[in-house]
């Protein structure tokens, strides 16, 4: 689009902001011929540009634009400090990212707000990002020769071997930044998180409290630091052919509900694409990393950049790595996860089975003296496979070429997949079997459980014995019965899209919806898949006991044993395999959600949806990373941000500085209604009724208000008489104006789940409770006594189940 007519487009755009703003709103007259002129697909300035520049105008929209600015005017009068230009460049970067909105836009929104007037603006969009990153994270291009496969520093000649790269043969590159400015960083904010000697706990609440932490801990004197890693393809846009492979690290020692903000994440490098890179290219892509790495091993002095010039110096070490299974065996240097060998935790070879349609895939069953029997990848064995392979490509020389290939065959067997050195095996407390986590999602969520899903609906299997596949439609009716929190990350769809669900709609099903499958499954295919339920409740909880990690050590097994028995080794895939192996990784790590890579992806997912380019995706994918860090880390520094402002972009923005423990509440929804069973309670007395009250952040209704609605957030656990106990709130009510009450229905008598662990034992789970009754008892009780919400379900039996959530995250 020609720059006259750009220019044009704004000012009317401008225009009608203009308009907007009067009082006299329905006066405003757009000129029809704007439709004529704006052609919405047509506005692409520097490829960047997807959004309209304005669609549907309406006063409520308006409405936005107009609080904002007032809000800004208020507060730059009422506030000791003025509002300066990077103040609101960082509310403005927080939009960008709040709504996924494009640069053209946010230079739209930056011309309308200083026709407005409004003090401090910054003139463009270019002038905001030089504003906010006046230190600019300036990454290492590096390149790779086709040739000698080492790393050149020019595009256009090789630095190694002198090779001269054509124009049509570009050499792949990589950006490489360095971590320990970015550690630097993140303490600067974080100052608390220093020193990291952390007393020896019973249970397991964290990452700190696994194996690999506390034999760290035990080895070394100095303050330290660890660090957790993630490497995995993303897609710019959907549908597109490119990849990118962004190096994600997270610091352990931050609580979880900072480690994984975006502030917090640190880039350690990103391969572009187009494609994703090879075994040898993943080792040169990583080199970078693992050198600084190692000299931060060593130690390294830390600057908090304050008034005193104070600083500290600690110890930085990788100590596992959480990725999928297709980015594990690159970083492994192991064969594909459903090749021979492909497991990343232990040297199983697997066998080849034949398949409904004639073809091979490779099954994982296994008995249970073959895995006591099957030895486990650690550093120890990689390192005497390493040097059995480099053997054997010695041998294979001195033979002829007729000869190698049964050969090679052999030794392909003996060296159990060592495809070539794993080059974290540099690092000192990283190891190359133990320290690749067995993560959850993949494994289990959109895994195992998701195999198990479509053996039971999906037609070719229609007439197994444990097919389900006529009952969908009654179980999608019985799965509506399942009342689940406002809180609830992802609520799940239609049980038929079951195909489509995301990982965090899997979660949900197989954690909390389960019992819809009781009376439909055949009962030896419930009490198997019941396994995995009590399984990954007791690996998700908030505190692990130890002896809880033999139990879920033996309900993997069993589950994974049994597998092949009930649906055939044929379909006895790698992912589920992979369940025998998370009862390890929870004792190096702790619970599992306190490293999956649920937290990485979401991370990785608000990164590409802010991406709106079309080309250079990387480029912008890096500088937006940056920029919203950047906007985080001016929005915790009070010493130079106006505080008011700050205070409503924290709760226009939710951005949680610190988390909310204070216990104030806050009524809503007055009913008229009068509630007899509360007036019986509560005689001569001034009872006001409301359908919602907020406990601090958390929002509670009752049950007659969470009728129809989609979330329910009427269950809850609360305590009385010192026990706590499910139930459902009936009413919210104060007396004579005071602190507001809940009038409670729960059931006395309820029932643990009890699980089959194996032939000779049961396992009694307390934190899924069931009764059969309909006989409800009530009980007022202060709000106070609310501890945290749970989730109901009323089977099509007309039993009663109360599930009570395995970690906090999920359920405040």
């Amino acid at each position: 689009m020609k720059r006259w007519k750009q220019q044009r487009l704004q000012n009317q755009a401008i225009q009608i902001g203009q308009a907007l703003y009067q009082q006299n709103v329905d006066e405003v007259n757009i000129n029809p011929e704007m439709d004529d002129i704006i052609d919405i697909n047509s506005i692409n300035i520097n490829n960047t540009i997807d959004d309209p520049i304005i669609s549907n105008v309406n006063v409520s929209e308006s409405r936005f634009l107009n609080d904002a600015i007032d809000k800004i005017k208020q507060l730059a009068c009422d506030g000791p400090n003025i509002i300066t230009e990077k103040d609101i460049s960082c509310a403005l970067v927080l939009l960008k990212k709040r709504h996924r909105l494009s640069a053209r836009c946010m230079d739209d929104i930056i011309s309308l707000l200083r026709t407005f007037n409004v003090p401090n603006v910054p003139s463009s969009w270019y002038r905001l990002k030089k504003s906010l990153t006046a230190t600019q994270l300036t990454p290492i291009q590096s390149f790779i020769c086709s040739e000698c496969q080492e790393v050149s520093t020019s595009s256009a000649l090789c630095s190694q071997c002198n090779c001269h790269f054509s124009s049509t043969n570009k050499p792949n590159y990589f950006f490489s930044f360095p971590i320990q400015s970015q550690v630097e960083r993140i303490l600067h904010y974080n100052r608390d998180i220093l020193p990291t000697r952390r007393c020896y706990a019973v249970s397991m609440k964290d990452i700190c409290d696994g194996a690999l932490h506390q034999k760290l801990q035990s080895e070394i004197q100095e303050s330290f630091l660890t660090l957790t890693l993630n490497v995995d393809g993303i897609q710019p846009n959907k549908g597109s052919q490119k990849t990118i492979w962004p190096i994600l690290l997270v610091i352990n020692e931050l609580p979880l509900k900072r480690r994984f903000a975006i502030e917090n994440i640190i880039l350690a490098g990103v391969w572009p694409g187009p494609s994703k890179p090879s075994r040898t290219e993943m080792s040169i892509f990583f080199r970078p990393l693992v050198e600084e790495l190692v000299t931060l091993e060593q130690g390294a002095k830390f600057q908090y950049q304050d008034d005193n010039n104070s600083s500290t110096s600690a110890r930085i070490f990788l100590i596992g790595a959480c990725c999928d299974k297709p980015a594990q065996a690159l970083l492994q240097f192991l064969p594909e996860p459903i090749a021979a060998f492909g497991c990343g935790r232990c040297e199983v070879e697997g066998f080849m089975v034949r398949t409904e349609k004639e073809g091979n895939v490779r099954s994982f069953a296994m008995t249970l003296d073959a895995v006591e029997e099957t030895y486990l990848r650690s550093n120890m064995r990689f390192d005497v496979l390493l040097d059995l392979k480099l053997l054997h490509e010695q041998i294979q020389q001195s033979f002829p070429m007729r000869k190698r290939k049964s050969l090679m065959e052999q030794h392909r067997l003996e060296e159990k997949g060592i495809l070539g050195p794993c080059i974290l095996r540099e690092l000192s407390y990283f190891d190359v079997g133990r320290s690749f986590m067995a993560d959850t999602l993949h494994n289990v969520y959109i895994g195992a459980f998701k195999r198990l899903l479509q053996l039971w609906f999906d037609h070719d299997y229609r007439f197994q014995d444990w097919s389900i596949s006529t009952h969908l439609g009654e179980l999608q009716l019985i799965f509506r019965g399942l009342r689940l929190p406002s809180t609830t990350p992802r609520l799940p769809r239609c049980l038929i899209s079951y195909s489509k669900f995301k990982a965090n709609e899997m979660r949900i099903l197989l954690l909390f919806g389960h019992a819809i499958f009781k009376n439909i499954l055949k009962k030896k295919y419930y009490t198997h898949f019941l396994k995995l339920v009590v399984m990954m409740h007791l690996s998700e909880s908030r505190e692990i006991h130890p002896s809880y990690i033999n139990v879920i050590s033996r309900l993997g097994k069993s589950f994974g044993i049994n597998f092949p028995k009930l649906y055939s080794a044929r379909h006895c895939v790698q992912v589920v395999h992979s369940v025998l192996h998370i009862s390890d990784t929870i004792n190096d790590f702790g619970p599992v959600h306190t490293f999956t890579t649920f937290q990485f992806e979401n991370e990785l997912g608000l990164l590409t949806r802010i991406t709106k380019s079309t080309r250079r995706h990387a480029q912008e994918l890096i500088g937006n990373l940056h920029l919203i860090q950047e906007a985080y880390c001016h929005l915790n520094n009070f010493d130079f941000m106006n505080s008011n402002f700050a205070n409503y972009l924290f709760n226009r923005f939710a951005c949680h500085r610190k988390s909310d423990d204070s216990k104030h509440y806050q009524l809503g929804h007055l009913r008229k209604e009068d509630d007899s069973l509360v007036r019986l309670l509560f005689p001569f007395t001034q009872i006001k009724y409301y359908q919602t009250v907020h406990v601090g952040r958390i929002r509670l209704c009752t049950r007659t208000y969470a009728e129809g609605k989609v979330a329910d957030d009427s269950n809850i656990i609360f305590i009385f008489d010192n026990v706590q106990y499910p139930g459902k709130i009936r009413s919210i009510f104060t007396i004579d104006d005071g602190e507001p009450h809940l009038l409670v229905a729960y059931i006395a008598n309820l029932t643990p789940l009890t699980c089959e662990i194996d032939d000779t034992e049961n396992f009694v789970y307390d934190n899924i409770l069931f009764a059969t009754t309909t006989k409800w008892s009530y009980v007022p009780i202060e709000v106070k006594a609310f501890v945290e919400k749970s989730i109901f379900f009323r089977s099509s039996a007309g039993i009663s189940y109360f599930f009570r959530q395995p970690t906090l995250d999920h359920c405040s």
